[in-house]
């Protein structure tokens, strides 16, 4: 495979770009990601995702490199844990968004930021959805180090 010389880094996208629709990689996006990396292109992944559903995708590409997750919002060396940037929602506004959700009986859905720990929180379960509950199912099968749960009180979820 002929690779570029003068392109210095790739960034992929996760869902959508690099994913089929059945969550694999090909084998030739494969090919192409260890082409880049033999010809010293740095190669990385952008994504909304969390740390530890993107890290096996990382893993499995081999990839030493830091990774932009939470749609930039969180920047980890992978696979030291390594926090290089956060760019954290003050609390207020976080507050006001799962605010407003709740009120149109919304399930939100809060990543806490506690370092590379993780832990998703939600609202009542009254306001579970066939979209909340496939989430959490991904979360829960990707995560094994995920803490998942409701909020006792949904508008007053605290933030870190």
């Amino acid at each position: 495979m002929d690779v570029p010389t003068n392109i210095k880094i790739i960034v992929i996208d996760i869902d959508g770009t690099l994913l089929t629709p059945e969550g694999s990689i090909t084998a030739r996006s494969l090919e192409a990601v260890q082409a880049a990396q033999q010809a010293r292109i740095v190669v990385t992944l952008a994504t909304a995702r969390r740390y530890s559903n993107t890290a096996i995708i990382a893993n499995e590409l081999g990839l030493n490199t830091p990774l932009i997750l939470y749609d930039g919002a969180l920047i980890i060396q992978h696979p030291h844990k390594a926090i290089l940037h956060k760019q954290l929602l003050q609390a207020s506004v976080g507050q006001q968004a799962v605010d407003m959700l709740i009120r149109h009986k919304l399930q939100p859905v809060v990543h806490p930021f506690k370092g590379t720990e993780e832990e998703i929180w939600t609202g009542p379960t009254a306001f579970d959805n066939p979209w909340v509950d496939t989430y959490f199912a991904s979360a829960q099968s990707k995560c094994t180090a995920c803490h998942l749960r409701h909020s006792v009180q949904a508008t007053q979820i605290p933030y870190a």
